[in-house]
C-alpha cells in the first residue's frame, strides 16, 4: 500500500482499501470494504511488529494471536466488534467494525466554530451512557487506555456514544516487540516516538511508568468531559505550576457534579473513585440524569413504608390482587404468587410499593488483569 492508502491487494483476500484513516508508530488504520459481505464497511489496522527473519516473524504472529485473543470475547453494544486476525506477508492486521458517526472531537469542533460548548446535562448524560461500558470492560480484566474526544463516536444509527481505538489494540504490538526484544519507547522509520499515554487526558503516573490501571480510564474520562464541557483543551484547565485543575474557573457547573469532576481527574490516585459503579452512583445522587436514548433515568428509587402493614387475611389479600391490576405504577406482591410486573415470592405478611424510576444500563482497552500489571504505549 501507498502512502495514500491506495491500493490493489485485498488483505484476507477480501477487503479492499478505500482510504487510510490514521497512521502512527504502531502502523496504519485504513477504512476497507469486505467484497465478501456484499461491501460492508469495517476498520483495517496494520501492525509493524519490526521484527526482521521468518522465525521471528513466526513467534510474532503467535504472540500476536495471542494478545489479540481477549479482542474476540468481547460483546459490547458500545464496542465495535473485532472479526478477525490476518497475516500478509510480513504484516499483521486486524479486522474490525466500522461505526458510523462523528467523534466527539467533531463534534465539539462544530460547537466551537457556533461559541458552543457542550451543555452541564449533556456531559453527565456522556458520562452516564459510558460508563457501564467501562464497567464492563473493567469486569472482565480490560483498560480502555486511551480514552479522549477523538477516540469516542456518536454512532449516527441511534446517538450512543462508541469507544474506539483501544490502546490494548497498540499494547498487542508493544508486547509483541519487548518479548521480540525491541527496544522502548520505539522510534518508527519516519521518526516518530510511541509514548505512555496521551498527554494531558493519561494521568502522570500512568505516562511515568507504563501501568495502567482502571482508575486510570476513569480519570481520562474525566478530562474528556471537563473538555467538553469547557470547550478548552487539557492544558489550558490545569495549572502545572501549582498542580491543580482550574477548569472551574471556565465554567461553573452544580456543586455534586463538580465534585465527581473533581474526583474523577485527582492527582491521588487513591482519592479517585473505585469503580465505574461508584461514578454512577455519585452522579444519581446529583440528579437523576435521563438518557435520552433510552428513555429512561439511571437508576431506581426504591420507596420503603415506614412501617410494615398489618397482616391481611386471605379474602382481603385476593382483593389486593385484583385491584392491583388497576394501579399500573404499583409494583405490589401479592399472597397469590404474582403481580403485575411477573412472579413475586411475597407471603401475607410482605407487601411494598416500589416507584421505578428507571434502571442502569449496568454492564462494568486496555490490557488489565488483577493479577497482572503491564504497561501501556499508545500514540500522542
Amino acid at each position: 500500500m501507498d502512502n495514500t492508502g491506495q491500493s490493489n491487494q485485498r488483505p484476507g483476500g477480501r477487503y479492499r482499501v478505500l482510504r487510510q484513516l490514521s497512521q502512527g508508530g504502531f502502523g496504519h488504520t485504513y477504512l476497507v470494504e469486505d467484497t465478501h459481505r456484499f461491501q460492508e464497511l469495517c476498520v483495517l489496522r496494520e501492525f509493524n511488529p519490526q521484527v526482521e527473519g521468518k522465525l521471528a516473524l513466526d513467534k510474532a504472529q503467535m504472540l500476536f494471536e495471542q494478545e489479540a485473543s481477549i479482542l474476540y470475547q468481547l460483546n459490547h453494544p458500545q464496542i465495535p466488534r473485532f472479526r478477525e486476525l490476518l497475516r500478509e506477508g510480513n504484516r499483521l492486521f486486524l479486522v474490525q467494525d466500522y461505526v458510523e458517526g462523528p467523534t466527539y472531537r467533531d463534534l465539539l469542533n462544530r460547537r466551537k466554530a457556533q461559541g458552543e460548548h457542550f451543555s452541564e446535562t449533556e456531559v453527565a448524560q456522556l458520562l452516564m451512557q459510558l460508563l457501564p461500558v467501562l464497567q464492563y470492560l473493567h469486569g472482565v480484566g480490560i483498560v480502555h487506555g486511551d480514552i479522549s474526544p477523538d477516540n469516542l463516536i456518536q454512532r449516527n444509527a441511534d446517538g450512543r456514544p462508541v469507544l474506539i481505538d483501544f490502546s490494548g489494540v497498540k499494547q498487542v504490538v508493544v508486547n509483541v516487540r519487548y518479548q521480540m526484544g525491541v527496544p522502548q519507547p520505539y522510534q518508527s522509520s519516519t521518526g516518530e516516538i510511541t509514548r505512555l499515554g496521551r498527554v494531558g487526558y493519561a494521568p502522570e503516573t500512568q505516562i511515568e511508568s507504563g501501568q495502567v490501571s482502571p482508575s486510570d480510564d476513569l480519570y481520562a474520562l474525566g478530562v474528556t468531559a471537563l473538555v467538553l464541557l469547557t470547550g478548552q483543551e487539557p492544558e489550558a484547565l490545569y495549572d502545572s505550576r501549582q498542580q491543580r485543575w482550574v477548569w472551574s474557573d471556565h465554567i461553573g457547573v452544580s456543586s455534586r457534579l463538580a465534585e465527581v469532576l473533581n474526583r474523577l481527574v485527582t492527582l491521588d490516585p487513591t482519592y479517585r473513585f473505585g469503580s465505574a459503579g461508584q461514578v454512577m452512583a455519585a452522579l444519581n445522587l446529583a440528579s437523576p440524569y435521563r438518557d435520552p436514548t433510552s428513555g429512561t433515568v439511571s437508576m431506581p428509587v426504591r420507596i420503603q413504608p415506614a412501617t410494615p402493614p398489618p397482616p391481611l387475611t386471605p379474602p382481603y389479600a385476593n382483593h389486593c390482587c385484583r385491584a392491583a391490576a388497576c394501579i399500573p405504577w404499583l409494583l405490589l406482591p401479592s399472597p397469590c404468587g404474582s403481580n403485575l410486573y411477573g412472579s413475586a415470592t411475597a407471603t401475607p405478611n410482605s407487601y411494598q410499593a416500589i416507584v421505578v424510576a428507571g434502571m442502569p444500563a449496568s454492564s462494568g482497552w486496555f490490557n488489565w488483569h488483577p493479577n497482572r500489571r503491564r504497561s501501556a504505549l499508545v500514540v500522542a
